[in-house]
This record gives C-alpha cells, sequence and structure tokens, in this order.
C-alpha cells in the first residue's frame, strides 16, 4: 500500500538491506549515497539528521512546502527548455 507523503510535514523515513546484507560495503559507498541524495533529495526536502550505517539508513526529514516545489519545477522546466533551445 502506497502512503503519498506530504508537503510541510516530518518524516522519520528508515530503510534496512534485505537479511544479513548491507546497503554500504566499503566507504566510497556512504560517500556516493550521499552525493546522490544532495543532487535528487535535498531540492525536495529538508534534512534535520541522518544516521548511515552498513545495514540501514535513518533520515529526519521535513518535505518542503508546495510553494517551494512549484518554483523548483518551473526551475526545472526552464533548464530543460534552454537546453533544448
Amino acid at each position: 500500500m502506497k502512503i503519498p507523503l506530504e508537503t510541510d510535514k516530518y518524516y522519520h523515513i528508515y530503510n534496512h538491506a534485505n537479511g544479513h546484507e548491507d546497503l554500504f560495503d566499503n566507504e566510497g559507498n556512504y560517500y556516493f549515497f550521499l552525493k546522490q541524495y544532495s543532487k535528487y533529495i535535498r531540492p525536495i526536502l529538508d534534512t534535520f539528521a541522518y544516521c548511515l550505517m552498513p545495514n540501514h539508513i535513518h533520515l529526519s526529514v521535513k518535505i518542503k512546502p508546495k510553494t517551494e516545489l512549484k518554483l523548483l519545477e518551473r526551475c526545472n522546466t526552464i533548464l530543460i527548455l534552454n537546453q533544448i533551445s
């Protein structure tokens, strides 16, 4: 069952690897995760705390207000249109 995240709300998000597997095998995996997180997730939410462990993660976040998300969407559209021209 999907539960949508609401704007301007706080969430504790966590994820655990399957069985005894690890999410992060080495130090480079942590850096890669944080780089991707900054690129794709940070624009849509505010992060208050995070904890990355070998087999699971915890995030304390707040989804940004609708006004900020709409502005981000407009900016992305303008960037795409400029790249096409």
